[in-house]
């Protein structure tokens, strides 16, 4: 990926392209779940001007899916239904995980590529 023209902070978007591979990779090594990844990813989707990409949209459906859920540092607190609760959200983790695992695999690609590209067009300037 070519830096897109509407970029004015090249640091800014080299940051936010570096933040969708990490919480990519994270989601892979099972260290970040479905539902936390795309919390993460849903935020980059602004920074990134991508509403429009598919791979986005996978992580943008699985927070709106789950946005009933509470985040995993508030769940120590709950009370009352938790057991319905965690029913609810290991559904969510697995009905979303196959697509969430190939959106994670397509947007690292893209953004390792928006990174080594930039580094590449610089050689060519030296």
């Amino acid at each position: 990926m070519i830096r897109p023209d509407w970029v004015t902070n090249e640091s800014n978007w080299k940051k936010h392209c570096r933040r969708v591979v990490a919480r990519g990779n994270d989601l892979l090594a099972g260290k970040l779940s479905v539902i936390a990844c795309a919390q993460e990813m849903v935020k980059l989707v602004f920074w990134l001007r991508a509403e429009s990409d598919a791979d986005f949209m996978v992580f943008i459906a699985i927070k709106d899916a789950s946005d009933a859920v509470p985040k995993e540092e508030d769940r120590k607190n709950w009370s009352g239904a938790k057991d319905e609760r965690q029913f609810e959200i290991t559904t969510i983790e697995q009905q979303w995980r196959k697509p969430a695992l190939a959106a994670a695999e397509a947007l690292i690609a893209k953004y390792e590529e928006a990174e080594s590209k930039e580094d590449d067009s610089l050689k060519d300037d030296e």
